[in-house]
């Protein structure tokens, strides 16, 4: 494969797997941050190691599932649930999304 085509072939590829971000940093309020990245050898990897630390780290929310007209289940453990609250499962402490019912019966 030629410099020219191997780079085409690149591009191709980059222009639909790949989605680019800038970011601005001020020399006066983000100067730790700047010193932080300056130090990294692989500033990219450093940062999609720190985004993916975060996103673990986020609590997840599952929908109820639907048992009846009147009751759901917890979308972990099963636990019935009265529609609309808790914003937890009393039995196993799941966050429980209600915007996101499940119709699906147990």
């Amino acid at each position: 494969m030629t410099t020219e085509s191997a780079k085409a072939a690149k591009a191709k590829y980059d222009a639909k797997t790949a989605k680019y971000v800038s970011l601005k940093l001020n020399t006066n309020t983000d100067a730790e941050i700047i010193d932080l990245l300056s130090a990294k050898e692989n500033v990219q990897g450093y940062l999609k190691q720190v985004l993916r630390a975060e996103i673990l780290n986020r609590p997840k929310f599952y929908p109820p599932t639907r048992y009846s007209d009147k009751t759901y289940g917890c979308g972990i453990c099963g636990h019935e649930l009265q529609p609309g609250h808790p914003n937890y499962c009393s039995y196993c402490g799941q966050a429980i999304d209600w915007s996101k019912k499940s119709t699906a019966s147990k």
